[in-house]
């Protein structure tokens, strides 16, 4: 599911595709602090984050985001970028 946030709330949207269950798999690409957290709260219990956007600025986790992403949902969280843009693109 692709959403664009001028549109839509993602969490909102997530949430009523998933019935509540929310993603298992999320690929941050914007490299947008905001786009991060929300996809903090949009990963279920146990999902991952492939973070593949590259953040302008320095990303501030803050000790609220931190716990909720490996205290309380036990979050992966992998980087990923560069190889294959082009595919990517096309998809």
């Amino acid at each position: 599911m692709v959403l664009n946030p001028r549109d839509v709330d993602p969490v909102k949207a997530i949430a009523a595709a998933t019935s509540g269950e929310m993603a298992g798999t999320v690929f941050e690409c914007s490299g947008s602090p905001i786009a991060f957290c929300q996809a903090v709260e949009i990963t279920r219990p146990f999902g991952r984050i492939v973070q593949v956007g590259i953040f302008e600025n320095s990303l501030e986790i803050s000790p609220q985001l931190s716990s909720s992403m490996f205290a309380f949902k036990n979050l992966t969280l992998r980087g990923s970028g560069g190889q294959r843009w082009d595919m990517a693109m096309e998809l």
